[in-house]
């Protein structure tokens, strides 16, 4: 299965991020992930606080993972770094999505 996984590898590469080092923040972008950028670890702290206890938007674990990727890829690197996290998720789920399928095609539903 290893090729299998490398292909599907190469793939989320080649369609989604082989010109990644061209790619920037769009409007969306900027509210979320620049703020957790520009904003102090005790500034997101206090949002990621904030997010658990007043439910303000309704999905605190989105507003964990849009602060605490972006403020852990700019100390290691900034934006290449966080589209390189990117990839990495989108591949695990790439590879867990085929192997779901994998498994779902031995289980046979007839009698």
């Amino acid at each position: 299965y290893l090729f299998t996984y490398l292909f599907i590898i190469f793939w989320v590469w080649m369609s989604r991020f082989l010109l990644s080092s061209y790619f920037g923040f769009y409007e969306d972008d900027w509210f979320f992930l620049g703020a957790a950028i520009t904003n102090s670890s005790e500034q997101n702290w206090s949002r990621l606080y904030s997010a658990y206890t007043t439910f303000f938007q309704g999905r605190p674990l989105y507003i964990t993972f849009v602060t605490l990727i972006p403020m852990l890829a700019a100390k290691l690197g900034g934006i290449k770094t966080l589209y390189s996290i990117g990839f990495l998720i989108l591949s695990a789920n790439a590879c867990l999505l085929y192997r779901i399928d994998l498994i779902g095609n031995k289980i046979s539903y007839s009698e």
